[in-house]
């Protein structure tokens, strides 16, 4: 059994060898990080790329997808920008 997290449409689930308590406390440590600012940001995401999608613009999405999925993503999420950036171009 798996204790899940769901922000949105971002869905976690964290098992812990039969523990399930000690799967309850990891859930909620990614809980803590993996908040709401993530599920708003996924969800114009995903939206922006099924929209981008049915217009034949995949190439567009794919530029996109590489320039805001880098390294620095968890930190734009967290910090605003990348909801800025998101909500700028859509």
């Amino acid at each position: 059994m798996l204790a899940a997290h769901r922000a949105g449409p971002l869905v976690v689930g964290v098992g812990a060898g039969g523990l399930p308590a000690a799967a309850t406390r990891v859930r909620d440590a990614i809980a803590a990080r993996f908040d709401a600012r993530y599920g708003e940001v996924l969800g114009l995401l995903g939206t922006a790329r099924r929209e981008l999608i049915a217009r034949g613009a995949r190439d567009e999405w794919r530029a996109r997808s590489d320039e805001l999925f880098d390294d620095r993503f968890c930190e734009a999420v967290e910090d605003g920008s990348l909801l800025r950036r998101v909500t700028a171009w859509r």
